[in-house]
């Protein structure tokens, strides 16, 4: 076997230990990446705490299981719980009341439904400054 010493990895094990290691922390970052693309499909919106809800909810479970003494399986749980009333809260406090906010003003009103909708459309505009404006009716295309 050859010895990587100048590397810093003394044996095989702590090569396997990496590998782990870099696989779990990429399906970490792999859900995370999930998680951004689902949320944003399916809301419209970028949810900018989740990154924070996601990583708290680890941090608790953690925090139960060194110092609290709980069960993997029950710090877990908790731990999600935590998470969850955390992006519950943040949706209702913050994301729901700029959404509306949002939906009353004039200037977002209109545009909202073009760039968010799946079909194609086409505008019964004449010319670009009315679009610019928002005094444009969006008619979906004909099948």
């Amino acid at each position: 076997m050859i010895q990587a010493s100048f590397l810093g990895i003394e044996s095989f094990r702590e090569v396997a230990q990496l590998f782990v290691n870099g696989v779990v922390n990429g399906a970490g970052y792999g859900l995370l990446g999930a998680a951004f693309a689902i949320i944003l499909g399916t809301t419209g919106r970028f949810h900018f705490a989740l990154s924070l809800n996601y990583a708290l909810g680890a941090f608790m479970a953690a925090v139960l299981i060194g110092d609290g003494g709980l069960p993997f399986g029950l710090a877990v749980a908790i731990g999600l719980l935590i998470a969850v009333v955390s992006s519950v809260l943040c949706e209702a406090i913050v994301y729901r009341p700029l959404a509306r906010r949002a939906a009353s003003a004039p200037c977002c009103r209109s545009s909202w439904p073009r760039w968010a909708s799946s079909s194609p459309a086409r505008t019964s505009c004449s010319s670009s400054g009315a679009r610019r404006r928002g005094r444009c009716r969006v008619r979906p295309r004909a099948p």
